[in-house]
């Protein structure tokens, strides 16, 4: 068992922020809370996959999505989608490179709605693929280019609790919202550094409250936009201390509101609470962290550059 460390003690803070929230009404600077030493811990449950061709084997994995009996693993590098069972065995796969309809042109990101769909993310393709959960192809939208609903780069994917799809639009510098049939809904961020803009923004995650979380990659932060699009809170810069980062290319909240960053040029996840009063960092031999999702009390990452899937157990401190 592993347990992350505090992220920030008092006195322990650096004077030159990039910590921003809009709640409190300051310009960007460290928050500082009062520090609980509570620790929290993860333990490893399953580590799957090597680097290959054949069923099971992985060429840097993107991302996952989790339910229908199983996991759906993005086998970006073999341009597939695995589905592997709760003890890591190798079910089924489908999709295969290629421009056509159907066919996957270098997946990346994938998201599962309610009614037992996948979305999946093509970077090379520019576009966005629907499938069921048996695999079988039912719609695709999306075109290259930079107006609204084109793409460019698209790598996460999430879905809110309305059903629509948020896409991380990465070389476009923004998030864009679609319907459940791929109908343009909106767009939210620019480039930029100021707050609520961008720079290859590559995760993507709506919380409960509709809450739109971003991992702004080469900015090195996290943004929280609220509903509305207007950055609320933004934390995070360049560094390899707990509460930094290098280049996290993913984000995700659970229902109790913990945030998990993969932070990939730290080749890590970090872990934050909801009120950032509470963090740590955790390592597993990871080569590339390319994606992080929780399921209750599971944590899975895939680590691209290892060509593995790791599955922890989180023991939150209350």
């Amino acid at each position: 068992m592993i347990c992350v460390s505090p992220l920030w003690a008092a006195g322990e803070v650096p004077s030159d922020s990039s910590v921003y929230d809009q709640e409190i009404g300051r310009p960007p600077r460290y928050y500082l809370p009062q520090v609980q030493l509570v620790s929290t811990c993860v333990q490893v449950q399953q580590v799957y996959g090597v680097q290959g061709i054949r069923p099971g084997e992985f060429i840097k994995p993107t991302a996952l999505a989790t339910g229908f009996g199983g996991t759906y693993v993005v086998d970006s590098g073999n341009g597939r989608i695995q589905k592997i069972d709760e003890r890591g065995n190798y079910l089924f796969n489908f999709g295969e490179f290629g421009t056509l309809t159907g066919r996957l042109e270098q997946p990346y990101g994938i998201a599962a709605d309610s009614q037992l769909r996948l979305y999946i993310s093509e970077t090379l393709g520019q576009r966005i693929s629907r499938f069921n959960d048996k695999g079988i192809f039912d719609l695709s939208f999306g075109s290259f280019g930079s107006a609204q609903g084109e793409l460019n780069h698209p790598t996460a994917l999430d879905i809110d609790v309305d059903g629509n799809l948020w896409v991380a639009d990465t070389f476009n510098d923004r998030i864009q919202q679609f319907s459940s049939d791929g109908t343009f809904k909106r767009s939210v961020g620019a480039y930029g550094h100021s707050p609520g803009f961008f720079d290859k923004p590559m995760g993507v995650a709506v919380d409960r409250h509709r809450n739109i979380w971003v991992a702004d990659t080469e900015n090195h932060r996290i943004q929280r936009l609220n509903s509305y699009g207007q950055a609320e809170l933004v934390f995070g810069r360049y560094g390899d201390r707990v509460g930094e980062f290098k280049r996290p290319v993913s984000v995700e909240v659970d229902g109790w509101g913990w945030i998990y960053v993969a932070d990939a040029g730290n080749q890590r996840i970090q872990i934050f609470d909801p009120k950032l009063e509470r963090a740590g960092a955790f390592a597993m031999g990871f080569a590339e962290p390319s994606s992080v999702l929780v399921d209750r009390d599971l944590i899975y990452v895939t680590d691209a550059g290892s060509h593995r899937v790791f599955v922890f157990r989180f023991f939150r401190a209350l």
